[in-house]
């Protein structure tokens, strides 16, 4: 089943004929995401915001378009009004100065409206006597791990956790875990599910209770869009916020 295919099995959103088409601009997700799975239960959430999106857009009349590009060209993007919005977007004041970021009625950022919401967990072995208050980690001897160059790795070496062994796949860091070579190593959240699904490590591991990261992304918006089109960002955040929390409504778009 193709993308066009999906567009016609909107069972929770109308189409309208005449919908404006709003083009996003995106970096980090492979094009295999914009396609339906057999089994969106099983697809990590992130990988469905393409689809959220899509769906959101619709619901507020707008036709969706992607285009994929680096996060500096879609940057330059939006600023010269080639593309009307980016995903997924932490908030910052910097950001602000060039997108629209849904608001509250006191004008401030809207955190109900948010796209998505991200954990980096940190997984252990279930018998671990690691500890983690959110500020300061207990039991530690072997240290932690994450993937290169993700925030997780930069906030571990800050808090002086972070492994000094050579870094493999995330699979046999893992499995370093389960060896004890390590005491831990933080996944996002999906990422970790899918990952103990996978290896078969669900009597293995667990997760501690806080997150080591905790981070909401958007779906912001070009100023110039929004000024034209008001009604519609507001209609689109609004639906964005609707199917995040309703998610068995968009897992239909893949499961036909």
């Amino acid at each position: 089943m193709n993308l066009s295919k999906v567009l016609l099995i909107l069972l929770c959103v109308s189409c309208p004929l005449q919908a404006k088409t709003i083009t996003f601009c995106y970096d980090g997700y492979p094009q295999s995401t914009l396609l339906p799975v057999e089994h969106a239960s099983t697809l990590a959430p992130e990988k469905l915001l393409p689809l959220l999106i899509m769906a959101a857009g619709q619901k507020a009349g707008l036709r969706v378009n992607f285009q994929r590009n680096s996060q500096a060209q879609c940057e330059r993007g939006i600023r010269s009004g080639r593309y009307d919005g980016m995903f997924a977007m932490r908030w910052t004041a910097q950001r602000a100065r060039w997108l629209a970021y849904p608001k509250d009625s006191q004008g401030h950022l809207d955190t109900a409206r948010y796209l998505w919401r991200i954990r980096y967990l940190i997984y252990v072995p279930n018998d671990s006597s690691v500890t983690w208050n959110g500020h300061r980690f207990h039991g530690i001897r072997k240290g932690l791990d994450a993937p290169d160059n993700f925030m997780s790795e930069r906030r571990l070496g800050a808090l002086g956790v972070l492994t000094n062994y050579k870094r493999e796949s995330s699979d046999q860091e893992i499995m370093r875990v389960i060896k004890g070579q390590l005491d831990g190593f933080v996944l996002q959240k999906s990422t970790g599910e899918e990952m103990i699904r996978r290896l078969g490590l669900g009597d293995s591991l667990r997760p501690l209770a806080k997150p080591l990261i905790q981070m909401d992304l958007y779906a912001p918006l070009s100023k110039s869009f929004v000024a034209s089109h008001p009604k519609s960002a507001q209609n689109f955040w609004n639906a964005l916020a609707y199917l995040r929390d309703n998610q068995a409504c968009y897992y239909q778009l893949v499961m036909r």
